[in-house]
């Protein structure tokens, strides 16, 4: 799945399961949130954005390619930086 750099606004989504990688490419920089969802794998290359995995959400691998972007959320993660 891939949020593209088009995407100007919050990105919000729910109950939803990537198998492949996530691509964090837009958004602003408020947030982009992963709500009760399991996604295999994260790479933010957007600067300046919010990204939450809340409620249960499972990330199982994340890249932050990207200065002052991070991830943000209840869950315990696995975290490449």
């Amino acid at each position: 799945m891939e949020i593209t750099k088009e995407l100007e606004n919050d990105f919000y989504a729910e109950k939803i399961t990537v198998k492949g990688t996530t691509y964090v490419k837009g958004g602003d920089d408020n947030t982009v949130v992963f709500d009760h969802s399991s996604l295999q794998g994260m790479n933010i290359t957007k600067e300046d954005v919010r990204v939450e995995a809340v409620n249960k959400t499972v990330v199982k691998e994340v890249h932050i390619e990207s200065k002052l972007s991070g991830l943000w959320g209840m869950n315990p993660l696995h975290m490449r930086v």
